[in-house]
């Protein structure tokens, strides 16, 4: 099943969420068994485009055993930018949001756990 990314910065110009999502994308790539890219119409560096794939991520081949491996990529990445949220969006528009606070050591292990029966939910 194919879920989508959106990335979301209170802090970062859209041109800079937009690098973020690519090399967010490439690490998912690198470091899980996951594979993500950019949803054709997406922009380049410095482009403008369509707010709604600003930050985008399609992303496919996700189960609950890859979730672990994917939130200690996405960890990394709120450590650099705690303005930022995640929203995870499923085929048939179910949602999970995570947010800085959700990555926090006092409660990461709930999160990959939501994340998993999130992604659990979609394998089958």
């Amino acid at each position: 099943m194919n879920q989508n990314l959106i990335l979301k910065s209170g802090q970062l110009e859209p041109a800079e969420v937009q690098a973020m999502a690519r090399e967010l994308a490439g690490s998912i790539n690198r470091h899980t068994a996951a594979q993500a890219s950019l949803p054709n119409g997406a922009t380049r560096p410095g482009e403008r485009g369509d707010p709604v794939t600003l930050g985008a991520i399609a992303l496919s081949v996700i189960t609950s055993g890859t979730a672990v491996a994917l939130f200690q990529v996405i960890k990394a990445y709120f450590e650099r930018d705690e303005s930022l949220e995640m929203a995870f969006e499923g085929p048939e528009g179910r949602k999970l949001t995570i947010k800085t606070e959700n990555m926090s050591a006092e409660r990461i292990d709930e999160t990959i756990a939501m994340a998993q029966a999130f992604f659990g939910a979609h394998s089958g």
